[in-house]
């Protein structure tokens, strides 16, 4: 998705080498809202139930920064942060911005913190791979566990590659990173004077200290090689499964879609629904699937062997059971559009979809950029206005819609959107090169 444009994280999937990719418990003792725990204030003590033992309350977010409100209720218990995830959310936060990360912390309510930290701000205070920075920052945690996706063999694990990665990255410092230990498949240390420990999750040492746990999905990207080979479910239920082997006392937990600006697929954003229904009903992670999960595990097989019909009917049962669940329209949506003369099918679906929720309108920047290839320039603007009625405050997709009108020849059109484009006042610490685009962008339409 190429509108949006966020700054490359490093991923560790930690075999010889390195694999980049292109991101309340009635026992807490939650802080106050722009409450912030001081440094030498003497923790709250946590009782936390083991995983998965009792239902946990289970928030659902978009990226890694709308965890922040729930984690800032537990700031005066400091548990440890659990973070299921390709990467860790500890790129430092520029210097410019300390002062004002931590009053947003400190001062800004719920809505606020999520807004300025989001993807949906030009000139955000700071972006979701720096949430755990700004969490550590504000003394919220007593330390941070990184269980990173890997497949590879104790010794295939290279704890040089791993300390200049995360050296490079910003995660640590050079002196941080040399002094991390390295037993086994576990890395031991401290970060921003917290403890640290990074492993992945078959090496993950017990944890006493209650804990809060966030998941994000793009875990599952590196370790999915297809339906046949890694199903999906499996993943998952390997996944939570492990989690719970460890006996993790988790106070509340977090999972994060990450299908905005994190380049995942949209076809895989039921995962973190389905990872928040075990989370808030243990009974869920049994021997056999649910039902429904199995159906959908079955049409995901079907996939590999060019069943369409019978994905089909699949979905279509599935549709019934849930109408309001916007993965099934979407699943329905691909399904039509590998149909002849089921175009129309296929835009309803995927209206649906969006109707439902709108980050599946991320969906119509890929129609509009294949039918600007099939030279097809009033399809191309009619998609990118799609995507725009769905997400009407997304300030990258205003720029993609000018940028689809130009290569669509239509440049009165983009000329109506000047109004817009000139209140985009992009961070020339995050987005310099869009702020340098809408500069042009405006100049050459007011031509």
């Amino acid at each position: 998705m190429t509108a949006f444009l966020v700054p490359a994280l490093l991923c560790f999937f930690l075999l010889s080498g390195c694999n980049n990719e292109s991101t309340p418990s009635p026992a807490a003792v939650p802080t106050k809202t722009g409450l912030k725990a001081e440094v030498g204030t003497p923790a709250i003590p946590l009782q936390a139930p083991p995983f998965l033992s009792t239902p946990i309350d289970t928030t659902i977010v978009e990226t890694t920064n709308e965890a922040l409100p729930v984690w800032r209720r537990f700031a005066r218990n400091r548990p440890l942060l659990v973070i299921v995830s390709q990467g860790p959310a500890l790129s430092p936060i520029p210097e410019e911005a300390i002062k004002a990360a931590s009053k947003l912390l400190r001062d800004g309510d719920d809505d606020t913190l999520k807004a300025r930290t989001g993807m949906n701000d030009p000139s955000p205070i700071f972006l979701p791979p720096m949430s755990v920075s700004a969490a550590l920052d504000a003394n919220w945690f007593s330390g941070v566990v990184w269980v990173f996706p890997s497949s590879a063999a104790p010794n295939q694990i290279d704890p040089n590659t791993f300390r200049r990665q995360i050296t490079a990255a910003g995660f640590a410092s050079s002196e941080e990173a040399e002094a991390l230990t390295f037993d086994g498949e576990v890395f031991r240390g401290s970060i921003r004077g917290r403890s640290f420990v990074a492993a992945p999750l078959p090496a993950l040492p017990q944890l006493e200290q209650p804990a809060l746990l966030h998941i994000d999905v793009d875990y599952f990207k590196p370790l999915y090689k297809g339906e046949i080979k890694t199903p999906l479910h499996t993943l998952l239920y390997d996944l939570l499964n492990g989690i719970k082997d460890k006996g993790l006392k988790v106070a509340a937990g977090t999972v994060s879609l990450s299908n905005l600006g994190a380049e995942l697929p949209l076809k895989t954003r039921f995962l973190g629904q389905e990872i928040a229904d075990v989370m808030l009903d243990p009974g869920l992670l049994t021997e056999n699937l649910p039902v429904a999960w199995q159906e959908r595990a079955n049409a995901l097989y079907l996939e590999n062997f060019m069943q369409k019909d019978k994905q089909k009917v699949i979905y279509e049962n599935l549709e019934k059971q849930e109408p309001a669940d916007a993965s099934l329209k979407f699943a329905l949506y691909h399904l039509a559009r590998q149909s002849q003369n089921s175009g129309d099918a296929a835009l309803n679906y995927l209206q649906q979809a969006a109707r439902i929720d709108p980050i599946y309108a991320l969906e119509y920047l890929a129609l509009a950029d294949l039918a600007l290839q099939k030279k097809k320039p009033e399809k191309a603007v009619e998609m990118i206005l799609l995507a725009r009625a769905a997400r009407p405050n997304d300030p990258f997709l205003l720029l993609q819609a000018a940028r689809t009108m130009l290569n669509a020849g239509v440049p009165e059109r983009a000329k109506a959107l000047l109004p817009e484009l000139a209140t985009l006042h992009w961070s020339k610490s995050y987005y310099p090169e869009l702020a340098q685009e809408t500069a042009g962008l405006i100049e050459l339409l007011k031509n």
